[in-house]
């Protein structure tokens, strides 16, 4: 007779989380805008909660983080589309459960007012008319701004990183009749940046530059010992960079180390050579 005790069976794997849709994959728009017979308000409404939680998502993911004036104009258009949403979904649902419209009316508006109780509204309704909101994921921008502005949005945002990556730029200017071609060199950095620290102590070149916690650049000569103090730098001057770039404009072509590409105005990333910086398009750097 066997003494093996018996072996337990191995618990079943949990069922994986159903992926979030969009709301209308959800719940899909019950509505004929042609001519066919009215639709239920039941459907209508479901519909409207799913898009109203679509876009209540879409205002925390698509919330700016910083100060861009940009960015934040266009998720304030994108709010606007989501308590418009977020409005005509209550107001639907109650008149559904059968609230009388001067009731709903009035009392709708200042629940959106108090956002946390429209949305605690939203969810009671979704439940009552079996919507699972949990599945429903946030709108894009372009349901709210369209496909060419959200497109815009994004080249936008890659000027501006490419901006902070390389402050300095190129400009070529036709001079008047046609005569030829001058070249200038601009810097967009801001006062803290390494380009605008400016020192006294004579160094010609460096070696570990670096800037501390707060804000301030420093190096040691080349060639000095390691153990020698470093040279503090004070931020905010004139950016040195230009001095190198702008002092005979007319040899600023001859800079150029990139490929053939037609003369424009643009970012460009700098490179030291011993004596000078040569450049090239930070697009095409970067490619």
């Amino acid at each position: 007779m066997s003494t093996d005790s018996p072996t337990d069976p191995a618990p079943a794997a949990p069922e994986p989380a159903p992926e979030p849709v969009l709301a209308h994959e959800l719940v899909p728009d019950p509505v004929d805008y042609g001519s066919g017979p009215a639709t239920p308000l039941a459907d209508v409404v479901r519909y409207r909660l799913a898009r109203a939680q679509g876009f209540a998502v879409g205002m925390d993911e698509f919330c700016p983080t910083g100060d861009d004036d940009v960015e934040h104009n266009v998720w304030g258009a994108y709010v606007r589309s989501a308590v418009s949403e977020l409005h005509l979904a209550l107001l639907l649902a109650e008149l559904q459960a059968g609230t009388p419209l001067e009731v709903a009316a009035t009392r709708v508006p200042r629940y959106i007012e108090d956002g946390g109780a429209a949305m605690e509204w939203l969810w009671e309704h979704g439940q009552r008319l079996g919507v699972d909101l949990d599945r429903v994921r946030a709108y894009p921008l372009a349901a709210a701004i369209g496909r060419d502005a959200e497109d815009s949005l994004v080249e936008y945002r890659r000027a501006r990183e490419l901006a902070a990556k390389h402050p300095h730029r190129i400009v070529p200017t036709l001079e008047e009749d046609g005569r030829g071609v001058t070249w200038e060199a601009f810097c967009d950095a801001g006062p803290e940046a390494w380009c605008r620290a400016t020192f006294d102590c004579g160094c010609e070149s460096v070696v570990a530059v670096e800037r501390d916690e707060q804000g301030r650049w420093s190096h040691r000569t080349a060639g000095a010992p390691d153990d020698e103090p470093k040279h503090v730098m004070e931020p905010g001057g004139r950016c040195h960079q230009l001095d190198f770039l702008n002092a005979d404009q007319s040899l600023l072509p001859e800079a150029y180390t990139g490929g053939s590409t037609p003369a424009r105005a643009g970012r460009i990333v700098l490179t030291w050579e011993g004596e000078d910086y040569s450049w090239d398009y930070a697009d095409e750097a970067t490619s």
